[in-house]
């Protein structure tokens, strides 16, 4: 392999798709393809003479999944060499730095690019070596799913690069890792921050995925199953689906892994009781005042005890309700704006839940992301002032909504006229913005955490209204947020490493 690692990657065609009465993709084939593909390797299809016949239609699920037209097609004729092919489809690296993926019977295009110096990775039912082993030159590697292909690239990018390459073995649902990999943000192409990340499969057997591994980054939140409201604020109190279970148990043994960030550090995150209780700690040396919202727990939306809970911590109508469970499951996200006390009767907020001040901010809210150390944020349109709500409200005393789809922002609401344009809010203090994440960072000891920060109408106070854990800062330029992710990950590792 070639002191640059894996630059491109030539997959046989025949492991890819699947016929029958309608064609369709292997499993995990459409997942591989989409990975290679927003690496930003030389990415090619091995076509043999006898497969054209039924071309058409494999090119339509390529171009269904977006990976067509960035795919050299390498059409090898009976006549033709492998070489003789790859250079009419134009292949852009050099053979050193090439992998060819191929079945598990042995082909003449085998031994012919083994020659050459490709490295080959067969995938075969019945593996003629394990990962990372194989032939005496280390020219071949088997595996024996397409899920495994990502792990044996890293496995030659390390034996190639050794500590030149720091290998991010990452996971999420599959809709959020797309978004980042059509940012660029997650190549198996070694970057120039010396990063290279491969997709785990933690349902998998998780020991071949993770042999030249250096760093697990996760978003467990997406892998929530359930939440025990009786031991909020442990790993006790929740679920997490049995692939999170896996890695945590293979972690227990492998201290050898860094990880970003330890779970046990995301659960105060999970819980908005914990996270206020955290902000109200808040303490930094500026005029600027920022602080959380006032807010209380309630177990109950019945009187006398729900007006006495709001007495209690000076939580005035309208509010704000929302779930204590944070994330993780779907009920976290159904909220309410409250206008008055009969609109807390057969409210359908889940219990427990916690009710905060509704604060006057303008229709705009500033979303934060601490990336390391870097500081990015952007200006979102959010909800009106209570007042507008109210007017476009039809004099119903609650508005309920799912925070994640039908946020009651200024176009939703039919406003009377003459109620004027949405207030201003002004420039951010950076200064005080800046040691207020640094603070909260270091305070929750994670690596990637994003908040909400609304300015308050008249008081000009800055109130954090919320804390998330690895938000997709798909908001910020990505040429500003992918350097800092990279910066951040290779920061956190490198602290990890010296603190061994």
């Amino acid at each position: 392999m070639d002191m640059e690692g894996v630059q491109g990657v030539l997959i046989d065609e025949s492991l890819l798709f699947k016929s029958g009465k309608v064609l369709h993709f292997q499993p995990d084939a459409h997942q591989l393809l989409s990975r290679l593909q927003y690496s930003r390797l030389c990415l090619g299809l091995l076509q043999r003479e006898d497969d054209y016949d039924v071309g058409s239609n494999k090119e339509f699920l390529l171009r269904d999944i977006g990976v067509a037209e960035s795919l050299r097609y390498v059409r090898l004729l009976s006549n033709s060499s492998p070489t003789e092919a790859l250079m009419t489809a134009g292949w852009a690296v050099p053979f050193t730095s090439s992998v060819y993926i191929t079945g598990q019977h042995p082909h003449r295009v085998d031994g012919d690019l083994s020659s050459q110096g490709w490295k080959v990775i067969r995938v075969a039912a019945q593996p003629f070596a394990g990962l990372g082993n194989g032939d005496t030159d280390g020219s071949l590697l088997t595996v024996e799913q397409l899920y495994e292909i990502p792990a044996a690239l890293a496995v030659l990018n390390k034996r190639a690069l050794k500590d030149r390459i720091v290998v991010v073995g990452y996971t999420m649902k599959w809709s959020r890792e797309l978004e980042f990999l059509k940012r660029g943000a997650l190549p198996m192409l070694r970057n120039s921050y010396g990063l290279s990340f491969v997709a785990l499969q933690l349902n998998q057997p998780l020991e071949k995925q993770l042999l030249a591994v250096d760093v697990i980054l996760h978003k467990a939140t997406d892998e929530i199953v359930s939440v025990n409201p009786g031991h909020f604020g442990t790993l006790a109190s929740i679920e997490f689906s049995q692939g999170i279970q896996n890695l945590q148990s293979y972690l227990q043994e492998h201290a050898e892994i860094c990880v970003i960030d330890p779970i046990e550090r995301i659960l105060p995150l999970l819980d908005r009781v914990s996270t206020q209780a955290i902000l109200k700690g808040l303490k930094i040396p500026a005029q600027q005042i920022i602080r959380p919202p006032r807010s209380v727990e309630v177990t109950s939306f019945e009187e006398p005890l729900l007006s006495q809970a709001l007495g209690s911590q000076n939580v005035v109508l309208p509010t704000i309700v929302k779930p204590r469970i944070a994330c993780g499951a779907s009920e976290s996200h159904s909220m309410a704006i409250v206008f008055d006390l009969n609109g807390f009767r057969g409210l359908p907020v889940p219990l427990p839940a916690t009710i905060q001040e509704y604060v006057d901010h303008g229709a705009f809210q500033y979303k934060m992301y601490v990336v390391g150390s870097k500081l990015l944020y952007s200006r979102r349109k959010s909800t009106p002032n209570a007042s507008r709500l109210a007017a476009g409200n039809e004099g119903s005393p609650v508005i309920l909504f799912d925070s994640l789809k039908s946020l009651p922002v200024e176009a939703d609401m039919e406003i009377p006229q003459g109620q004027g344009a949405p207030e201003e809010s002004s420039e951010l203090d950076n200064e005080a913005v800046q040691m207020a994440a640094s603070w909260l960072s270091k305070k929750l000891g994670l690596t990637i955490i994003g908040f909400d920060i609304v300015v308050q109408a008249g008081t000009k106070d800055y109130v954090i209204v919320d804390v998330n854990y690895f938000p997709s800062f798909k908001d910020v330029a990505d040429e500003e947020a992918i350097p800092a992710f990279w910066e951040a990950l290779v920061t956190a590792f490198g602290q990890w490493s010296r603190s061994r």
